[in-house]
Formats: structure tokens, C-alpha cells, sequence
């Protein structure tokens, strides 16, 4: 147990089929083409609306951002259960790290645990119209996956904003969505975001969100996602490590996430 074998011996053969089973007698074709329809409507009108309150008012933007997020999940028929919550004060400030799976990973972040969240994410995304204006205008950070003096900058700027107390920061250390259940190797770049922001860094376990919704497909199946928070490493003893050895420390603790989180996946799957 705690290994990466371990995981991937655990979680081997969980397909989508496995989550399916709750959507018996639905039709998916047409329940999937709804799903799309509200997205390009809802987008519209949430990231207009966010649009609109960031100059005067930052928070509530963010609160409207976090809010679409909640109903994607709801009209998506995706339930989050969130495991180890109460590790977490309200109060504080934090950078999550977090694996990454599906596209589903943001929005079970954001009603998962209990924040107005911003994400690291590819400049890319920022440059789409509208969409990506209203990621910048919620707060969310791009950086540079090219340029590292522009990726600097932008670390420089999301601590920047976390020493300001305005908001909890989410970090993907794999650069991108896995493939499978199991980690992907961790980028240490991103590492230094969370040493020098000098808040408490929070390991995040996700588990179910790729049976959702798998890279490199659209496909959508309705199911559970458990988001696994684990104890929070206080700011002066992340101060003491160099980046290989935070990326080293999330990855053990981010591993043994995933295994309580495949266990309470296949508890929820034996009680239906």
C-alpha cells in the first residue's frame, strides 16, 4: 500500500462501464447533447454575468464563477463527496495540490472543498474569448508553459495575491490530465509557487473524476467523484524543504489519498 503499483493494481479494470451502472435505462446520446447545450448557454450567460461584477465587485465574480461550476456538476448528474474537509479553517489560506484527471477536476475542486479557489492554468486557455476573459476576470492565474521568464512572473504574481489574503490557490503538479488512475511525474516548477507563498499546502487526492470524463474524450457519464483532503503541512515546515523534496512528500501523501479514495469509491459502489 502507498505505491504506485499498489494504486494501479487497486484501481485496474475501474471503467467507465463500472460508473455507468447508475444511468441504467437513461438515454445517454440525448442526455449528453443536453449537457453540451447547457454548457454553451450557460457559459454565455455566467461568464457575462462574471464579466460584468469584477470591476466592482472581485468576491461576488468569484462567487458567481464558483457557482456555474456547482451547476455543471448538478445538470452533469456528477455528486462530489469530499473526504477530511474539517482538516481545513475557513479562515486560512492555502495552495492545494492537487492530481489532475479530467476536465471534471476543476469544478469537483470548487464545490468540494470550501474556498473561492483560483487555478494555475495554461496560457492558452486565457486567449479564448470570453471564457478566458472570465477566467482572468475570476481571479484564476495563467502561466507560461514556454517561457520561463513570463512563468516566473506569473508565480510571482499568484504569491503575490495569496500574501494579500485574497485568495486559496490550486495546483496540478502534473502539467496535465493522466491518462490513467495513476500519477503522472510531477513538474517541480510548480513547487516553488507553493514554498514561497508561505501559507500551509494542502495535498488533494481525486478519485472518479476520469470515469467521468476521460482525456481526449468528450464523453460524459454521470457518477461520483471523491475528493480526498490530506492534513495541511504548516507554512515553516514547507519553508525547510527545497522543491524536490515538497514534490516528493505530495506524492506520497497525494498516493495514500488516492487509496482511501478508491476504497470509499468502491464502498459507494457496493451500497448502489
Amino acid at each position: 500500500m502507498g505505491t504506485v503499483d499498489t494504486i494501479r493494481s487497486m484501481w485496474k479494470g475501474k471503467s467507465v462501464d463500472q460508473q455507468n451502472r447508475g444511468v441504467e435505462g437513461i438515454l445517454l446520446v440525448p442526455y449528453r447533447a443536453f449537457v453540451v447545450l447547457w454548457i454553451g448557454i450557460s457559459s454565455l450567460v455566467y461568464c457575462t454575468t462574471v464579466l460584468s461584477l469584477a470591476p466592482l465587485a472581485g468576491t461576488m465574480a468569484k462567487r458567481v464563477a464558483r457557482l456555474w461550476m456547482i451547476h455543471l456538476l448538478y445538470f452533469s448528474r456528477v455528486h462530489i463527496k469530499t473526504i477530511g474537509k474539517e482538516k481545513l479553517d475557513k479562515d486560512c489560506h492555502y495552495v492545494f495540490v492537487a492530481n489532475h484527471q479530467s476536465y471534471y477536476d476543476i469544478p469537483a475542486l470548487s464545490a468540494g472543498l470550501p474556498f473561492l479557489l483560483s487555478f494555475i492554468a495554461k496560457k492558452e486557455l486565457f486567449r479564448i474569448p470570453l471564457f478566458g476573459w472570465a477566467m482572468s476576470a475570476a481571479g484564476h492565474v495563467w502561466i507560461s508553459r514556454d517561457n520561463a521568464r513570463e512563468a516566473r512572473k506569473s508565480i510571482s504574481r499568484a504569491v503575490d495575491r495569496i500574501n494579500k489574503g485574497s485568495i486559496s490557490l490550486v495546483l496540478f503538479p502534473e502539467g496535465t490530465r493522466s491518462c490513467t488512475d495513476v500519477m503522472g511525474t510531477f513538474k517541480r516548477a510548480s513547487f516553488t509557487l507553493a514554498i514561497e507563498a508561505g501559507v500551509p499546502v494542502v495535498p488533494v487526492s481525486i478519485v472518479g473524476a476520469r470515469s467521468i470524463m476521460a482525456k481526449r474524450s468528450l464523453s460524459l457519464v454521470p457518477g461520483t467523484v471523491f475528493v480526498v483532503v490530506g492534513d495541511p503541512i504548516p507554512a515553516a515546515s514547507v519553508a525547510r524543504l527545497d522543491k524536490k523534496e515538497l514534490s516528493a512528500l505530495m506524492a506520497e501523501k497525494m498516493n495514500a489519498g488516492i487509496e482511501r479514495g478508491i476504497s470509499a469509491w468502491e464502498e459507494n459502489e457496493r451500497q448502489g
